[in-house]
């Protein structure tokens, strides 16, 4: 794959998080599986991608001392990575994040702090359709039925081959999308992720194959698979 070296692009982790399902004092992204906090796993494959210069932690105010102790300074990761605090929603903390990256980046790569088994193969491949497209999200075809439900009944069933999963990193020129979520915020439009903003303001999105390892942690389950992937992948930190 050939990578253009000439766009900056800088990553938007959001790691904001209550993990309200795990019902721990410890917030997930702050667990630790296969030896180290799933929030440093995630960074870790950032920084193995070809495309991403620089990375921008975005976590709540009160985690940014810790965070910066127990990750960023112990794993040596001065001089990549930027902390910033988040919001009241995932949409604000994308926002506070995208205004911190510098004037002179190209693009912004979003992702959520606790999908940890991200590969940078993907990281890359979004990358380089949105350097092609100027937006581009990760995201898996729907491999069931699938139908529209409403009070428990089965109201309408949907063509599975048009649904798709979406997943992240998304990718986008930042200038852009920062405009797209100063509109939304203008307009009070709230969205489950930046490429329905970027949809409903900009234009379209491509869509770029996930990996269904690639799961967001969710349930204490998630982590006994994530942990036994990471352990069989054999990577270190």
């Amino acid at each position: 794959m050939s990578l253009d070296q000439n766009y900056k692009t800088a990553a938007i982790i959001v790691a904001g998080g209550m993990g309200i399902r795990f019902e721990t004092e410890i917030k997930k992204q702050y667990i630790e599986i296969a030896g180290h906090p799933i929030l440093a796993w995630t960074i870790s494959s950032f920084l193995c991608s070809e495309c991403v210069d620089t990375i921008v932690l975005v976590v709540p105010v009160e985690d940014v001392e810790p965070v910066r102790n127990s990750i960023v300074n112990k794993y040596k990761l001065e001089d990549r990575i930027e902390i910033t605090t988040g919001g009241a929603t995932r949409q604000e903390s994308v926002y506070n994040g995208l205004k911190t990256i510098s004037d002179d980046t190209d693009y912004a790569a979003i992702h959520d702090g606790v999908r940890p088994l991200v590969k940078p193969e993907l990281i890359d491949r979004t990358c380089e359709a949105a350097y092609r497209a100027g937006g581009a999200l990760a995201a898996l075809r729907a491999m069931e039925s699938t139908f529209i439900g409403r009070n428990d009944l089965i109201e309408e069933y949907v063509d599975r081959d048009m649904i798709w999963l979406a997943q992240t990193p998304q990718v986008f020129r930042k200038d852009i999308i920062l405009k797209a979520h100063e509109m939304a915020l203008k307009e009070s439009f709230y969205a489950s992720d930046d490429g329905m903003i970027y949809r409903k303001y900009i234009g379209k999105v491509e869509i770029i194959e996930g990996d269904r390892f690639n799961i967001k942690i969710t349930f204490p389950q998630d982590l006994i698979f994530a942990e036994s992937i990471l352990i069989e992948r054999e990577i270190g930190l």
